[in-house]
């Protein structure tokens, strides 16, 4: 008995990893053809989109409040021991990782913008 139940095992074992096996072959030849789509994996089409709009959005309120080394000289509260580029790319960085962080978690653009400029 213990031998028809280890090959009854061995055989479903390798009807699975068959199947497991054919489905990523598919899989892989959909995704160099580009017809693969799937909402879990690469998220939603319109990702880049609302990305891109909720960049624009914020892009007024960045250039204001950390203006990079050449709009900073123009001002009067100019110090030069402030490395205004580091600051600038900082918040940059922050604002794109809760944008991205928003738009994965389902908001529209205009509130990643608005959650992304809080967390600033």
């Amino acid at each position: 008995m213990k031998i028809i139940a280890w090959l009854t095992d061995q055989i479903r074992r390798r009807k699975e990893s068959s199947r497991n096996k054919n489905l990523s072959e598919r899989r892989a030849d959909a995704i160099e053809n580009g017809t693969f789509s799937d909402e879990s994996t690469f998220g939603g089409r319109d990702f880049d989109e609302k990305y891109r709009l909720a960049m624009r959005l914020t892009q007024n309120y960045v250039d204001q409040h950390y203006p990079n080394s050449y709009h900073a000289k123009q001002t009067k509260d100019f110090d030069q021991t402030i490395d205004y580029e580091g600051v600038r790319t900082d918040a940059i960085s922050i604002l794109s990782s809760s944008i991205c962080a928003s738009l994965r978690q389902g908001a529209g653009a205009e509130k990643a913008a608005s959650v992304a400029i809080m967390k600033i």
